[in-house]
């Protein structure tokens, strides 16, 4: 599922390996700031593509003090950073560590349940148990040896880490914690009633007591067949290279008495990802806070999205963000609208749907209705992490039936109706906005029957009226929420437009040009023709304060016009292209003095989100 991360975020540096490696364990501890949860539930780790969520894994927490985390990540040679976001407190904990180590267990089931038969062998398990959501392993008379191994064995390049506590006498003759064969220690924690080790195939070091009563966490790692280091409480207590164990090993938890009374839990268990030479990872450190409302140059400056087609484009102005319709992709992207920042991305949602060629959507109170257009259905999905609610229409079924849609591709709404082009079925459908019930629907406007409506928009000031793309008419009709017809302006191909204030910007894309009507009246008041002659069939059109921005989506280039006064006319700021190779089909979005542009890969080239204050960065130019 897709998620916004939040408002404020730290870069982490991590140091590259000698050879690239996947699915290495990191721990990070991180320092409270005043804008987190109080228990760290917002934290949300990403990958360097500031697009993947990381698995990742909460230790422990002091409650607005630190927090112990776990990430697994991908590290090639020259390394990367990594990004840690905060600032969400819609967000509940994200902390999975089946999903992050290659081994692990928290021991949550009800009291007196059997550790998971899936990852433990127990010699009894009425005396190796599940108490208050830890592993109970205690002796009894009759009962004096008891044992729990993992049923997965691993080799060099693997840690251990267990949280462990001792609770009553000790009435032990030996007890062992570490990797062990499936019947004896072979590496780890030895005591005995005479002394306690370090245990290496023999008797090594003297170890830290783990008294009564109290939790340590002991931590050993099998960095090579010959190295080995042993920490207890997070100190590194023994290193040593000098033997060889090549043999895989399997976690081990062993006690073995003389009388009963032994009693030990275990809270939790994993198994860390090592390089596979002779290194150690180290714990990462974040760097200063970046707060992204605030800070508008700490931007991450690129992130590579490989756009195919993308369509329909809308601004969430809740929390500045936009959704961007990559149709070819088959994928709906959720982007930072101040920033160029990727939010997130999905390509299915519910049980089992995948998106098909969505091509519109727009946004209201914490919801984007999407055009899922070769699906043919209005989804309806939360703002802030893209969870699907519901939709209008059967998934992946057409129809002409006043419940079915066939492939609707423009969409808008009045706060109280949802309207749609139901290009298909060459209509408009009205729905409830609340329940997507449908209301009503119309075909034809002024004797005349729809020809695949392309776009939709509204005027939520002055006379509250719909503007209609009558695509295959070549005509923009204005008619009234009930489908009433005012007016129409015709001979034009209008492919996308938006309502500003009293006028009506509209993307006239065969005649390569913006044409701007009153809104009123529908005369023309300006017409935006490049200077520079690179408009080319414009058709994604949006606006955001004093700008509108809008595409060719031939030739690729991107152009920013703003009106600097509400009266003065439109001025072309500048047009740009990405490193010598012009976009395919862009849409593109403006968020205050940021573009946010978006394009098809032409020749392998990647498709940027960029700062406009940025331009001279990453292979960006300026044009005059």
């Amino acid at each position: 599922m897709a998620v916004y991360l939040g408002s404020k975020y730290k870069e982490i540096a991590i140091t590259g390996c000698s050879t690239d490696q996947t699915d290495l364990n990191y721990t990070i501890t991180v320092t409270y700031e005043s804008s987190m949860s109080a228990d760290f539930s917002d934290i949300r780790f990403v990958d360097s593509d500031g697009l993947t969520s990381l698995n990742q894994y909460r230790e422990s927490y002091t409650a607005s003090t630190s927090s112990v985390w776990w990430i697994q990540v991908d590290v090639t040679t020259a390394g990367k950073t990594i990004y840690m976001y905060y600032g969400n407190s819609g967000l509940s904990l994200n902390s999975e560590g089946d999903d992050t180590f290659p081994f692990f267990d928290d021991f949550t089931g009800d009291d007196d349940d059997p550790p998971d038969t899936d990852k433990w062998d127990v010699t009894n398990a009425t005396y190796t148990k599940i108490k208050s959501n830890t592993l109970r392993i205690f002796t009894a008379a009759g009962n004096l040896t008891q044992s729990a191994y993992s049923k997965t064995a691993f080799g060099a390049g693997y840690g251990l880490r267990f949280k462990i506590m001792r609770v009553g006498a000790d009435g032990t003759q030996s007890k062992r914690f570490g990797w062990g064969d499936g019947s004896t220690l072979r590496y780890g924690h030895y005591f005995t009633t005479v002394g306690k080790w370090v245990y290496y195939l023999t008797f090594d070091e003297d170890a830290t007591s783990l008294g009564t009563g109290a939790y340590h966490i002991i931590m050993v790692n099998m960095i090579t067949s010959e190295l080995k280091r042993y920490y207890f409480d997070d100190d590194l207590e023994y290193s040593n290279d000098s033997r060889n164990e090549s043999n895989d090993q399997k976690v081990t938890f062993y006690i073995h008495a003389w009388a009963p009374g032994d009693d030990y839990r275990i809270d939790w268990v994993f198994v860390t990802k090592l390089p596979d030479d002779d290194t150690e990872l180290e714990a990462l450190e974040p760097e200063e806070e970046v707060n992204l409302a605030t800070e508008p140059t700490k931007y991450l400056k690129t992130t590579d999205l490989s756009l195919s087609s993308p369509r329909g484009i809308c601004v969430d102005t809740d929390l500045n963000r936009v959704l961007v319709c990559d149709a070819g992709n088959d994928k709906l992207l959720l982007v930072d609208i101040i920033g160029n920042k990727t939010i997130a991305s999905i390509t299915t949602y519910g049980v089992h749907n995948s998106l098909d060629n969505p091509y519109d959507a727009c946004y209201y109170d914490g919801y984007f209705y999407v055009c899922d257009t070769d699906n043919h259905a209005i989804i309806r999905l939360r703002s802030y992490d893209l969870d699907y609610k519901d939709c209008f229409g059967t998934i992946g079924t057409s129809g002409s039936s006043t419940s079915l849609l066939n492939t609707p591709n423009g969409v808008c709404h009045n706060k109280e109706y949802l309207f749609v082009c139901d290009s298909g079925n060459n209509r408009i459908m009205k729905l409830t906005l609340s329940t997507l019930a449908y209301d009503s629907a119309e075909d034809t406007f002024n004797s005349t029957t729809l020809d695949a409506p392309r776009g939709i928009c509204y005027r939520k000031d002055g006379d509250k009226s719909l503007y209609i793309s009558d695509y295959g008419n070549t005509r923009l009709i204005k008619a009234s929420t009930s489908f009433t017809y005012h007016d129409a302006i015709s001979s034009i191909t209008a492919n996308h437009c938006v309502v500003i204030d009293d006028m009506i910007h509209v993307c006239d894309g065969d005649n390569d040009q913006i044409l701007i009507y009153d809104t009123a009246s529908l005369t023309l008041r300006e017409t935006l023709v490049s200077t520079v002659d690179v408009i080319d069939n414009p058709w994604g059109i949006d606006h955001y304060r004093d700008a509108i921005i809008f595409t060719g989506t031939t030739d690729g280039y991107l152009h920013d016009w703003r009106r600097y006064n509400p009266r003065d006319a439109l001025t072309q700021s500048s047009a740009m292209k990405f490193g010598g190779k012009f976009f395919d089909n862009p849409m593109i979005v403006v968020g205050r003095d940021t573009l946010i542009a978006g394009a098809t890969a032409e020749s392998g080239s990647p498709n940027r989100w960029k700062e406009e204050n940025s331009l001279s960065e990453v292979g960006w130019v300026e044009e005059d």
